[in-house]
């Protein structure tokens, strides 16, 4: 991006394997050094609109994150 280091949002935070935590909410500029970034931990994301799609690791290791387009049961609280 026209030079600068970033972390486009959508990115698996800290990485893309089994130690994932969540997922980067907005880019984060890092030209300086690390910045702080705003990390999602629990809902639900489309995996197709993230700049890289996340690992079945990361997935596994994400317990409080569902993504709508991948095949994963949805529960439903309706009690029907």
């Amino acid at each position: 991006d026209e030079g600068k280091k970033y972390v486009p949002a959508g990115t698996v935070y800290p990485t893309n394997d089994a130690k994932a935590i969540g997922v980067t909410i907005n880019d984060v500029y890092v030209n300086d050094g690390a910045q702080l970034v705003g990390v999602i931990r629990e809902g639900w994301l489309l995996s197709d609109q993230m700049p890289v799609t996340p690992s079945a690791e990361a997935i596994k290791a994400m317990t409080t994150i569902h993504f709508k387009d991948l095949s994963t049961p949805i529960i439903s609280d309706s009690g029907h």
